[in-house]
C-alpha cells in the first residue's frame, strides 16, 4: 500500500490533492478552514496522519519524518 494523495476529510466528504501539494493549499483552494488531515492510499482509503506515516516508511515513500510519527505533506518529496 502507498500514499497517493494529501487529503483533509470534513463532514464526510474528502478534499484531495496530488502529492506535492499540501494540506494548506487544499484549505486555500476549497475555502475551507477545518476538518481531519490526512492522506489517500492507492486502495482509495483516507487514513490519518499517524496511518499514514506507517504506510509511507513500509513502502519506502519516506526514510523518515519531521514529527513522527505523524506524516506531513512536507515529508512526501
Amino acid at each position: 500500500m502507498k500514499i497517493t494523495h494529501i487529503a483533509i476529510k470534513l463532514k464526510g466528504k474528502v478534499y484531495k490533492e496530488p502529492i506535492g501539494s499540501s494540506h494548506n493549499e487544499i484549505e486555500k483552494k476549497h475555502k475551507i478552514k477545518e476538518g481531519n488531515r490526512g492522506f489517500l492510499t492507492d486502495k482509495g482509503e483516507w487514513v490519518n496522519r499517524q496511518e499514514a506515516g506507517k504506510i509511507a516508511l513500509k513502502s519506502g515513500q519516506v526514510k523518515s519524518m519531521d514529527t513522527p510519527p505523524y506524516l506531513h505533506s512536507g515529508d512526501l518529496k
